[in-house]
């Protein structure tokens, strides 16, 4: 937050006097229900569960597209249990991720039941701040809402977020327009130049050169660069400058494309949602050298089972965290039916023990086959990583088990969630 203070002349001996305080966005209750959605249209909905009496909800609903689209987001349903529903819950609706970027409304404050994003990701963000059982009922919300994707007109540049790079593009008749020529612009790198494909002018940034800014955000890791267009005659002053500051926000687990209409302003920003990629690999031994390629992974009793999880990515300062580990017969339901494995960074599986990695992006760990399999002879693992920047400390990643639930000291992680499997227990 910024406060600006101007004057005058006349404005002497004038003293202003502010106190500010800060508190965390995150509440102390995890996150235990909600999902990832990427498809271009779908349907969200809500209601409490009256099996889960006393367990407090804090649902993360993140929406994600791609290839030029933004988000039109419309709630058809919206009911508060009773009148202290508002108070004790909230339903939020992000411009973006769920903690980084600015909310587009609150509907127990808002009539408002329709919400536009300015890019290619929009989250719903529901908290209840007692257990759900209270007084023998069940305060809270319930919601039904649909998303569909809008396909904006007047695509003069786009911006591709990759795992590795961003790739930026500008109509070469958008420049004409304006009295540039490709010759006339840079990136925050000069010797970084563009190439010209089909009528666009396009510019590769790796994450990594090109003097791309990185930056562990709220919960994003930003990559930033900027795009510059001088006018060849100095001297004319009436032609509009154009400056346009690229940013990739990568969050957990894959890469999409976003379009930008450029104004003819001086300063615009675009900004674009990426996710995180990973890989969870079994191996057969606790060398690492050699991975499972055949599923059904078969087993026995009591084997010892050894897993890898690598972060995709070229950038040397982030670190990867297995936050939680579970396994489960239903490879689409990981909150029934559950063993863990790894809990809140602790463990909980018989024989488990980490391994050395010589990458900080990559960890290794293993246990013993459990006694889950005698009453499921196939299961489906998942695993919550946790990316974070290297010296952002404290972070999840520094923090390591957390036998209690406590608030986050430090927002600036990711989540990625990776699947392996299915292990079947040989009779």
């Amino acid at each position: 937050m910024a406060i600006e203070l101007r004057s005058d002349s006349i404005a002497r001996g004038t003293v202003v006097l502010a106190k500010y305080r800060t508190r965390s966005a995150i509440t102390d209750i995890p996150v235990n229900c909600g999902e990832i959605l990427t498809d271009l249209n779908g349907m969200i909905s809500f209601s409490p569960s009256k099996s889960s009496s006393d367990e407090a909800y804090y649902c993360v609903w993140f929406i994600h597209v791609h290839n030029n689209y933004k988000i039109q987001l419309y709630f058809t349903d919206f009911v508060m249990l009773d009148f202290l529903s508002c108070n004790s819950s909230s339903l939020l609706v992000y411009d973006g991720t769920p903690l980084g970027s600015h909310i587009l409304g609150q509907l127990c404050k808002t009539p408002e039941r329709r919400f536009i994003s300015t890019s290619n990701s929009i989250s719903i963000v529901y908290s209840s701040r007692d257990s759900i059982r209270r007084n023998g009922s069940w305060p809270g919300l319930t919601f039904r809402a649909t998303y569909s994707s809008i396909l904006p007109n007047n695509q003069s540049v786009t911006l591709s977020c990759f795992t590795n790079f961003m790739e930026a593009q500008i109509s070469l008749s958008y420049l004409q327009s304006m009295g540039y020529s490709p010759e006339t612009v840079f990136l925050n790198d000069p010797k970084c130049r563009p190439r010209v494909i089909s009528g666009w002018l396009e510019f590769h940034v790796p994450y990594q050169g090109c003097l791309t800014v990185e930056q562990a955000e709220t919960d994003t890791i930003s990559y930033t660069n900027k795009l510059w267009a001088y006018a060849a005659e100095p001297v004319i002053t009436h032609r509009k400058k154009l400056s346009l500051t690229l940013k990739c926000e990568m969050y957990q687990e894959a890469m999409v494309d976003t379009i930008y209409h450029a104004d003819d302003t001086i300063e615009n920003t675009l900004t674009q949602y990426g996710l995180f990629s990973a890989n969870l690999t079994f191996f057969q031994s606790a060398s690492f050298l050699y991975p499972v390629l055949q599923y059904p992974y078969y087993i026995q009793h009591n084997q010892d089972l050894y897993l890898q999880a690598s972060l995709i990515t070229s950038d040397p300062s982030l670190i990867l965290f297995v936050e939680t580990c579970v396994a489960s017969p239903d490879r689409l339901n990981f909150s029934r039916n559950i063993y863990y494995i790894i809990h809140n960074g602790c463990s909980r599986a018989p024989g488990y023990r980490t391994y050395y990695s010589s990458s900080q992006s990559t960890v290794r760990f293993g246990f013993r086959a459990f006694s889950f399999l005698r009453q499921d002879s196939i299961v489906y693992l998942r695993c919550k990583l946790i990316v974070c920047k290297q010296y952002s400390y404290p972070s999840r990643c520094s923090q390591g088990c957390i036998k209690r639930h406590k608030r986050d000291a430090q927002l600036s992680h990711e989540e990625v969630y990776v699947v392996a499997g299915p292990v079947e227990l040989v009779q």
